[in-house]
């Protein structure tokens, strides 16, 4: 009689243990059908190639603009003869409020540009113009004239690489 009580108990835990997976299985295979079924379809997003360049265009006269306004005869005027030294020192250097707020301008201007989505021919453009404007700002950070000098040869290039940034 104890021996059936103990196969008895022994059928009954298995029974149950066999239970619990069995409804397990059933539970997670619910809900990774269910996971399945609330995934979004994914569309494809087709782009207007041509209204694409036209904005990027736009955005970049637009950005230059503002670049030629309000940074580059700020960092043109700082060409340093050694004889006038003492002079610029005194006249022609920024303060550092100006600094500061030349160096927002910088950032403001790249950071628009960064934003940019460049069409597939005009990455190298879009390249040296975000590093063209990287040097810039570290120029004005650093003071260091080689940065002010690649910046600007940078910004040259890219200009005379593309015909309708001159217009």
């Amino acid at each position: 009689m104890n021996t059936r009580k103990t196969i008895l108990i022994f059928l009954i835990l298995a029974l149950s243990i066999v239970l619990i997976v069995y409804f397990k299985i059933i539970k997670t295979d619910g809900t990774s059908k269910k996971t399945e079924e609330n995934l979004p379809v994914q569309q494809e997003v087709k782009v207007d190639l041509v209204e694409m360049e036209n904005n990027y265009t736009e955005e970049v006269k637009e950005i230059l603009s503002e670049y030629d306004k309000k940074i580059k005869n700020a960092i043109s005027e700082r060409v340093i003869a050694d004889s006038d030294i003492e002079d610029i020192a005194t006249s022609s250097e920024l303060s550092h409020q100006e600094r500061l707020d030349l160096l927002n301008e910088v950032l403001n201007l790249k950071d628009r540009l960064l934003e940019l989505k460049a069409p597939t021919h005009f990455k190298a453009l879009h390249l040296n113009l975000v590093l063209a404007f990287a040097k810039i700002e570290s120029f004005i950070a650093s003071q260091m004239d080689e940065e002010r000098i690649n910046g600007l040869n940078l910004m040259d290039q890219a200009r005379n690489s593309q015909n309708w940034l001159d217009e």
